[in-house]
């Protein structure tokens, strides 16, 4: 009898153990994906600031997704596999950029990276117009002309740190 009460005891023991070590492994995942998360943030921020610099200085910058023979994803081809190419120079003409870690007290899982697609020219829809717009003319209201740019970030390229959870977040700017 005793020794039945022993071993239903030790049982209870182990699926416990069991238990508490699935909640750290949990707990450790979700503090991996918070850091991840924090840098993707500050990724898309900084792509981003290099857009509205690049569209106020009259710089091209991105892909150009805008002409119908460019097949362009909603998320580029090695967003979550890795590797691509990595930028030149300034322009991020199909490529990732490394965004600056300017935060050391986070603990990285590698360097948060952007890309950034010019998507083309569209006329806004907006009911107050441009500027330009003479509102003593009946039906005068001008559609401002705008340039939408999509910004994807990544926590960390995969192909360099491969265990660890890869947050992705992505905007799009419209730019006059």
């Amino acid at each position: 009898m005793i020794m039945i009460m022993l071993l239903v005891m030790m049982l209870l023991g182990l699926a416990i153990l069991r238990s508490t070590m699935l909640e750290e492994r949990m707990s450790a995942g979700m503090y991996d994906r918070g850091i991840a998360f924090e840098l993707a943030e500050r990724a898309l921020r900084e792509g981003e600031q290099s857009v509205d610099a690049a569209v106020k200085n009259g710089n091209p910058i991105g892909r150009d997704c805008s002409v119908p023979t460019t097949a362009c994803p909603t998320t580029p081809a090695d967003t979550y596999i890795g590797g691509g190419s990595a930028c030149a120079d300034a322009s991020g003409v199909g490529c990732w950029a490394n965004a600056s870690v300017a935060d050391s007290k986070v603990p990285a899982a590698g360097t948060p990276q952007y890309y950034v697609e010019f998507m083309g020219r569209r006329t806004s829809a907006d009911d107050m117009g441009d500027v330009n717009g003479n509102p003593y003319e009946p039906g005068s209201v001008p559609q401002a002309t705008a340039a939408f740019y999509r910004v994807t970030a990544r926590s960390h390229d995969p192909s360099k740190v491969s265990d660890r959870a890869v947050v992705v977040l992505q905007s799009t700017l419209m730019s006059y």
